[in-house]
């Protein structure tokens, strides 16, 4: 988790809305701030932090003209956003996330699964995982988005789907397809929103993002076969693990 936080250059903390997908972390970006400062107004008086209202009366705009330009609405100019913004960080005023999803009815939020059973040791290991984590949560957050890191123990349809319905998430990637046909179809037809990274194929009913897994397996052939060897050796998972399986089709190709 540290390492992810390091990469994404964000902060991490516990999901306020845990569900039965377990050992969940959310990485966001952090906007820094001017040091916190009260209004000089009733707001100072009571003691209580800058609202939307006052940054509005101070910035000498309507309240839905600063709710426009804290969402990035190009509604308002970049002159007005710029000053509307330069305000409220010298007041600390500071968005509600959390009320903000409510009113939207969306969480923002991205979940992210890794299939920790197809990787040695359960855990991991390879820069590449971590690079793939890092561009993702980059990429989400120039999108104003969380990404929510999960790590079930089983998979259970019933769990990605409370979680979306719930608003813990509006979308899940999956990272590895593994053996985990069945399970993507059943997700798919209870309408759970979400993409796979793996192997695409003919017929699949959700989205499949991911390389040319047949292609690999006939460039590690065609690499040993230039070196003269003439009994391979593939090691892999099984059948049932379809990207594999792929790698596997184009690595006994080269030796027909």
């Amino acid at each position: 988790a540290a390492v992810l936080g390091s990469c994404c250059a964000g902060r991490l903390t516990l999901p306020s809305s845990p569900t039965r997908v377990e050992r969940c972390i959310v990485l966001s970006s952090i906007i820094p701030l001017k040091p916190f400062s009260l209004l000089v107004s009733s707001a100072k008086k009571s003691g209580l932090p800058a609202n939307m209202r006052d940054i509005a009366r101070l910035a000498g705009v309507s309240i839905a003209t600063v709710s426009r330009a804290l969402q990035n609405n190009p509604l308002v100019s970049a002159e007005t956003r710029d000053a509307i913004l330069d305000v409220a960080a010298r007041h600390g005023y500071v968005v509600n996330r959390n009320a903000r999803k409510l009113r939207q009815r969306k969480s923002n939020t991205i979940a992210a699964v890794v299939d920790f059973q197809s990787l040695p040791g359960g855990r991991i290991s390879e820069p590449f995982h971590f690079q793939m984590l890092a561009d993702l949560a980059l990429a989400l957050g120039k999108r104003d988005q969380d990404l929510l890191l999960c790590s079930p123990s089983v998979d259970q349809q019933h769990s990605y789907q409370l979680m979306l319905a719930s608003k813990g998430a509006d979308g899940v990637i999956f990272f590895g397809q593994g053996g985990r046909e069945p399970f993507f179809r059943e997700l798919t037809e209870a309408g759970a929103s979400f993409v796979v990274w793996g192997a695409p194929a003919k017929g699949q009913p959700y989205c499949c993002i991911g390389s040319d897994n047949t292609d690999g397996g006939r460039q590690a052939a065609a690499h040993l076969v230039a070196r003269g060897r003439k009994r391979p050796l593939f090691i892999g998972i099984g059948d049932e693990h379809l990207e594999m399986r792929h790698r596997y089709d184009g690595f006994a190709r080269k030796f027909e």
